[in-house]
C-alpha cells in the first residue's frame, strides 16, 4: 500500500501569473503523473465564473493498481480568463470515474489571488525642498569649479604676457 501512494502524485495547482494584473490572461497550471493523469475529454477541462469565484474542472484518469501506473510525469497549463481588478479565489476539481465509486469530484486545491490594476510604479520626488536644495548646491560646486580653473587660467596668461615666469 505504501508503495501504492508513492507512485500516484498530483502537485498543488499553482496561478499563473502568481500576481496577475488586470486583463492579463490567468492560468493554472497542474504537474501529474504515474497512476493520475489527466487526459482530454470531451466538454473537459470546465471553466465556471459565478461573481469573483471560478472552478475549475479538470477530467483525469486515476489507477488504482500499480501494475497499471502508467501516465508519464506532466503538466497541463489552463487559462481560466482575464479579470479585471478585485479579489478572487479558483477552486481546481478534478473529475474522474472510480471502478468502485463510479463518477467522482474531487478538489484539488482552493486558490485566492488579487488582480491588481497596474504595475506598481513608485514615483521619485523631483521637486522637493530637499531635492532642489541639493540640485542648486550642485550647481553652485560645479560653477565655483569652473570660475576657479578660468581665473587660475587668466592669472597665469597675464603673467606668462608681462615676462613673469614661475619660479
Amino acid at each position: 500500500m505504501s508503495a501504492h501512494a508513492a507512485l500516484a502524485y498530483i502537485d498543488p495547482p499553482v496561478l499563473i501569473p502568481s500576481a496577475p494584473l488586470e486583463n492579463q490572461v490567468v492560468s493554472v497550471s497542474i504537474d501529474g503523473g504515474l497512476c493520475d493523469g489527466f487526459i482530454e475529454w470531451p466538454g473537459y477541462p470546465q471553466v465556471i465564473q459565478t461573481g469573483n469565484s471560478v472552478r475549475l474542472v479538470v477530467y483525469a484518469q486515476y489507477v488504482d493498481f500499480i501494475d497499471f501506473c502508467v501516465f508519464p510525469a506532466h503538466n497541463i497549463t489552463v487559462p481560466i480568463g482575464a479579470f479585471q481588478s478585485g479579489t478572487y479565489s479558483v477552486q481546481v476539481d478534478r473529475f474522474y470515474v472510480d471502478d468502485l465509486f463510479g463518477p467522482t469530484t474531487e478538489t484539488l486545491a482552493t486558490i485566492p489571488f488579487e488582480v491588481s490594476g497596474t504595475e506598481s510604479v513608485v514615483a521619485l520626488p523631483s521637486s522637493s525642498f530637499v531635492s532642489l536644495l541639493f540640485l542648486g548646491l550642485g550647481l553652485l560646486l560645479v560653477a565655483a569649479s569652473t570660475m576657479r580653473r578660468h581665473v587660475l587660467s587668466l592669472f597665469a596668461n597675464s603673467r606668462s604676457r608681462n615676462g613673469i615666469m614661475a619660479g
